[in-house]
């Protein structure tokens, strides 16, 4: 019987893109055994594979950061599972711990060896999943404003968690990204995101929501966190209002071979307001060989 491979990825002809984005490349479905998974790939280098946030598409990552970090590395972006270009599986209970899965698929399936990776927020919780439940898949990490779930994180205040719970926007998203002194950058990065692609579902963003809550609830994640033997870049703003900072110094308490890197002045949105120093303390971490 002859063995029969993998079918090549999908290319999405209506996702094209031209002038400054064009770099970015097309988007691409791979098939996994329950959804497919849409993404991009672009820039020459060691591999980096980015993790979205929740409520965001791939595109959500700003040009000027992409365009920045494609210079040094060959950059895989996708969309999470009922996202965007990405299928979903309604009868699979989405967690952060089955996103984690997606994106070892993913990163199997384009045969990255143990590339970096850098999550962002919910992506955050989606790497440290990653890193947990699939070690030796990915080589470093960067975790940008995230937390380590259980009991143990710090959950955003009443009214930053209204915003998620009751019919949030990406423009009411955005509004939380940026503080009050980043006005611009906060009007640039909204003009782009908002642009071309296609938005988040409300189902889909309900079901994210209800994987973040189960992170928080449960410990799976904060106790395995001492075992990761894999180095761990930690990268916080201090005026976060998502992710209270103060859950950058309980990973950095947990993870053996982690380092923390505070962003004095910045939100949760820190690789967009502040992209040339994010990409500045990013790289170096990722290229270190030892």
């Amino acid at each position: 019987m002859t063995e029969q491979s993998e079918p090549d990825p999908v290319v999405v002809d209506s996702a094209r893109l031209f002038g400054p984005e064009a770099f970015l490349g097309p988007v691409r479905r791979l098939q996994t055994p329950a959804i497919t998974l849409a993404y991009r790939q672009f820039g020459a280098g060691p591999a980096v594979v980015m993790i979205m946030g929740l409520g965001g598409t791939m595109r959500y990552w700003s040009l000027a950061l992409l365009g920045r970090l494609a210079r040094r590395f060959r950059v895989t972006i996708f969309d999470n599972r009922g996202v965007g270009y990405s299928t979903d599986d309604l009868a699979a209970e989405m967690t952060i711990e089955l996103m984690g899965r997606d994106t070892a698929e993913l990163i199997t399936r384009l045969g990255l060896a143990r590339p970096g990776v850098v999550g962002w927020s919910m992506g955050a919780q989606i790497a440290l999943a990653l890193a947990v439940d699939h070690p030796g898949v990915i080589g470093r990490l960067v975790t940008v404003a995230g937390d380590s779930g259980s009991a143990n994180a710090i959950q955003p205040e009443p009214r930053v968690a209204a915003v998620f719970n009751a019919g949030m926007t990406p423009a009411r998203l955005i509004d939380l990204l940026f503080p009050d002194r980043a006005a611009a950058a906060k009007r640039s990065y909204t003009a782009e995101a908002l642009a071309g692609e296609p938005q988040i579902a409300r189902r889909t963003v309900t079901r994210q929501l209800a994987a973040e809550a189960a992170f928080a609830a449960s410990p799976h994640v904060y106790d395995a966190l001492p075992r990761l033997g894999l180095p761990v870049l930690i990268v916080q703003g201090c005026q976060d209002v998502v992710t209270n900072p103060r859950n950058a110094e309980i990973l950095a308490a947990r993870i053996p071979n982690a380092r923390l890197v505070r962003f004095e002045g910045a939100g949760h949105g820190l690789a967009f307001q502040k992209t040339d120093s994010f990409v500045s303390t990013i790289t170096p971490f990722l290229t270190d060989q030892s």
